[in-house]
């Protein structure tokens, strides 16, 4: 079976690699030159014990070296820090540079700037053209190109109307870097009320303090601070202490959560075709649960493939992302009431 995969981000990566370990051919396109650096490239996650031994069970290249140090990670709540052991930190931009390294060696190949232009059937599958004047042909089209939905913004009238579950709960992301002493990299989880967030120091000493709230509240490095120290004690209070900020924060706004009903439409009619990550379903950041989505996805589709059910990949997923969705909206009810934990 030949799979075709729209985006070389970590979700169609891992996709990508894990059609090939199945023992079938992969192809991954993607509009990005091979140096251009994505908008995401800098961002921290933590990767949690289950989504570590994912993505080793993806791809046995990737390891601890490229994840980046095993921080200590606690949770701050009520004035005092809980210890919860380690967890690994890692850059996007590393993670999708080790998994492209990793997708190479399995033999997936990799069309780099390369602007999609026009996909149709043919002879029971796709055909997809692009920019250059080549066209790519495959059995199973996966869509990983996040919010941009490529694979469906191209098929537009071809496809029924699909329905997009909406929830409507924005919040402000701002992000402020600061140097420390290195080797002693943690990753702190706090929550004061109405404003929550992480901070993260690497082994170099790269710090990154993150605050989130609903937009009814502005942030500043002076209200996110008070509100991690409340939340932290004066253990906290002494860590941020030492170090010294950039006055100006790099600012997210994320739009709620919203996913593609996949599962509501009759794709029947058409050869098989999914969507994985953000162009499933997107959310709020939180710490990994993105990546960990995206490895949980590759998997499936490896299991699938391998008993030759290709064609129910999209609806397995969209019923998973149901579930999430599902989740998301009783965790923003309660976001109030919430623990870090």
């Amino acid at each position: 079976m030949r799979v075709l995969i729209i985006g070389a981000g970590v979700a169609g990566l891992a996709a990508a690699i894990c059609a090939r370990r199945a023992g079938c051919e992969a192809t991954v396109i993607e509009r990005r030159g091979t140096r251009d650096v994505s908008a995401r490239d800098a961002h921290v996650h933590r990767l949690p014990p289950k989504s570590q031994a994912q993505l080793t069970q993806i791809s046995s290249a990737v390891g601890q070296d490229g994840l980046g140090a095993a921080a200590r990670f606690g949770a701050a709540q009520g004035g005092a820090i809980d210890w919860q052991g380690r967890q690994s930190l890692f850059r996007l931009g590393d993670l999708e540079a080790s998994l492209q390294e990793s997708a190479v060696a399995n033999g997936v190949e990799l069309a780099y700037g390369q602007n999609a232009l026009a996909l149709r059937t043919a002879d029971d599958g796709w055909r997809l053209d692009v920019e250059a004047g080549w066209a790519f042909e495959a059995d199973l089209l996966i869509d990983a190109s996040g919010a941009h939905r490529t694979g469906i913004d191209l098929l537009g009238d071809r496809l029924p109307d699909i329905p997009l579950d909406d929830i409507d709960a924005p919040e402000r992301h701002v992000s402020w870097r600061a140097r420390t002493a290195a080797n002693d990299p943690v990753l702190i989880a706090w929550s004061d009320q109405t404003v929550n967030g992480l901070l993260q120091v690497d082994a170099d000493g790269c710090v990154q303090l993150t605050a989130r709230t609903g937009l009814g509240e502005r942030l500043t490095l002076e209200r996110a601070c008070e509100a991690a120290q409340t939340a932290g004690g004066v253990s906290l209070a002494r860590r941020l202490a030492e170090m010294r900020f950039e006055p100006r924060g790099v600012q997210h706004t994320s739009p709620g959560v919203r996913r593609v009903a996949l599962e509501e439409v009759d794709l029947g009619g058409l050869p098989p075709f999914a969507l994985v990550g953000d162009a499933l379903i997107e959310a709020p950041p939180r710490y990994g649960e993105g990546v960990g989505r995206a490895f949980d996805q590759a998997l499936m589709l490896e299991g699938l493939l391998r008993k030759g059910q290709a064609a129910e990949y999209a609806a397995t997923l969209a019923e998973q992302a149901k579930a999430h969705w599902a989740g998301y909206g009783v965790a923003m009810s309660l976001r109030p009431l919430a623990s870090v934990r």
